[in-house]
């Protein structure tokens, strides 16, 4: 895989990943509006309005996406790493070629590796904020706990 291959399919591989991750953080918004102790019905109902938040979120600004995060009951840490994925995404779908384009156009291996080390990066930030959210979303099902 050449240099410019690697950086696309990381730039792919962080929007897959940054796509769960938004769809946890709502779900856990979503769930927890549940009142305590919830039944399995309630949550159910709750998870299932997280996906229309999702489709509606396409048309959100950044600002937007992190306001709505604020407050919601996210720790520092996740809100603070999700408002930086949002805002990552929106550079990386938009201007990170432009962006980039001549020290790209240099051809120069350290800017390459790292631009590829940057871009990991941030998919493994992407990675491990979906997986902390998808086990507090399973959290609320833990009845009896």
């Amino acid at each position: 895989m050449t240099y410019s291959e690697r950086i696309t399919f990381l730039i792919g591989q962080f929007m897959e990943a940054y796509q769960y991750t938004l769809k946890n953080a709502f779900r856990f918004v979503c769930l927890e509006e549940a009142p305590k102790p919830a039944s399995l019905e309630t949550l159910e109902a709750k998870e299932a309005a997280a996906l229309p938040l999702l489709c509606d979120s396409e048309e959100w600004s950044v600002s937007q996406k992190i306001a709505f995060f604020t407050g919601k009951g996210l720790s520092e840490k996740d809100f603070s790493a999700l408002s930086l994925l949002i805002r990552k995404c929106a550079f990386l779908s938009v201007y990170f070629f432009v962006a980039n384009a001549k020290a790209l156009a240099r051809e120069e291996i350290a800017i390459y590796e790292s631009k590829i080390t940057e871009l990991s990066d941030y998919v493994h930030k992407a990675v491990e904020l979906n997986q902390r959210l998808s086990k507090a979303c399973d959290g609320f099902y833990s009845f009896g706990k």
